[in-house]
């Protein structure tokens, strides 16, 4: 009776250990087939960015984290990168970031800063050092316009009065700064909600070399023989045209 105890005994000991491997084997393929979606996610990321320039091997990747954390990194396929990834593309030093967040070595009033991402492969974060604060949002728009909805106030009598909302041009209220910077304090009422507007301005298109706004325009007009001549200007060339090759006939 014992012996079949103790074979029992070490039966279900061999088979919670098959269990717990074979639940150790199914994470692991579970945690590398979800490590390798994210990497396939990056590469489609940088595929749909190479539509703003090819990609070298010189080239500098952007890499922006969730929690504010940004750093620069090398083109290389074998690069490994986290998995809380809110940005990355090509490395642009010229363009300009806006961020609205509430600020919690400030009362956690609502700030606004634009900046531009430093070259550095050391992680950075302009968020601020102060783990508290809350990023609401991050937009590369050129010209961003915001709307945001404050709560209501109490009147002396009693009554709840609603704040109208402030719109903001984040070009007009504030220029650009390192990221490091605090920014400018947008309100120190409560804050409803915050969200970004259809912008009303954007960038002149570039000139592609040896385009003088001229062009084809230009060139088409040179084409046309009758170019700024009246109907009956055009009519009258014609009709002496074709009684001169008359006369010649008759001759």
């Amino acid at each position: 009776m014992l012996l079949i105890i103790v074979l029992l005994a070490v039966a279900y000991t061999f088979r919670k250990r098959a269990k717990e491997n074979g639940d150790f084997l199914r994470n692991k393929r579970k945690n590398a087939n979800k490590v390798a979606t994210i990497r396939l996610q990056k590469a489609n990321q940088l595929m749909l960015q190479g539509n703003a320039g090819e990609f070298f091997d010189e080239d500098s990747i952007l890499v922006v984290l969730d929690d504010g954390n940004f750093y620069i990194s090398t083109f290389d396929a074998n690069n490994h990168y986290e998995d809380n990834i809110k940005i990355i593309e090509k490395w642009d030093p010229d363009k300009v970031w806006t961020a609205v967040l509430f600020d919690a070595d400030n009362g956690d009033c609502l700030y606004l800063k634009r900046f531009r991402m430093e070259a550095t492969k050391r992680w950075q974060n302009y968020i601020g050092e102060n783990p508290k604060s809350k990023l609401v949002m991050l937009t590369d728009t050129p010209f961003p316009r915001f709307e945001v909805s404050l709560a209501p106030t109490t009147a002396p009598d009693g009554t709840e009065m609603q704040r109208p909302p402030l719109e903001i041009d984040a070009e007009e209220f504030i220029a650009v700064k390192g990221f490091k910077a605090k920014g400018k304090r947008v309100t120190t009422f409560d804050v409803l909600d915050v969200k970004e507007l259809e912008p009303t301005r954007f960038p002149e298109p570039e000139k592609e070399e040896g385009d003088d706004g001229e062009g084809d325009d230009a060139e088409d007009t040179n084409l046309d023989p009758d170019a700024g001549k009246s109907q009956q200007q055009v009519i009258d060339e014609m009709t002496g045209q074709l009684n001169l090759f008359t006369e010649n006939e008759d001759l």
